[in-house]
């Protein structure tokens, strides 16, 4: 008797800890999906440029928008990386973008990305880029946060 109540007790008390979780899931999910500028933000990317022949010239085309009550909370972080092959190996190395500038309008930053000393250079042609940009604000109200991101977008570097 005493095996079967301990094993009623385990379940009840697992599906109280799995509910929990659930709900504690939920709440975070939903701060996160607030945490994104909405559909007026975009990025893109322009054709990189080599300068002599190392530093990459990447242009990151960004709009977004925060409130006009908003203040501007901590750090804001931005990044692009390019990936690219050269013959067996794949070199990847990464920049930071400009500090952002939310307005509505497009603005175009570069991002320069140098290779690390114990990787090959980057050469003309095809190549992958990645990026992304959080800026948290706060309102008189709640707080927030314009972001968005960029994953595995194929682009060209040329000379």
């Amino acid at each position: 008797m005493r095996t079967v109540l301990a094993r009623v007790l385990a379940v009840v008390l697992a599906l109280g800890l799995g509910f929990a979780l659930f709900a504690t899931a939920g709440h975070l999910f939903s701060r996160v999906a607030h945490a994104s500028s909405g559909p007026g933000s975009t990025m893109s990317f322009g054709t990189a440029t080599l300068v002599n022949r190392v530093i990459l010239d990447l242009p990151v085309t960004i709009t977004c928008s925060i409130p006009g009550d908003a203040t501007l909370q901590g750090w804001q972080q931005s990044s692009a990386t390019v990936s690219q092959t050269v013959g067996r190996t794949v070199i990847t190395n990464s920049g930071w973008l400009s500090t952002i500038i939310c307005t509505g309008a497009p603005v175009t930053y570069i991002a320069q990305i140098t290779p690390n000393a114990d990787t090959p250079a980057y050469h003309p042609g095809p190549a992958i880029a990645s990026a992304f940009y959080y800026i948290p604000y706060c309102e008189p109200t709640s707080c927030g946060a314009a972001s968005d991101g960029l994953n595995n977008v194929p682009i060209t570097i040329a000379d």
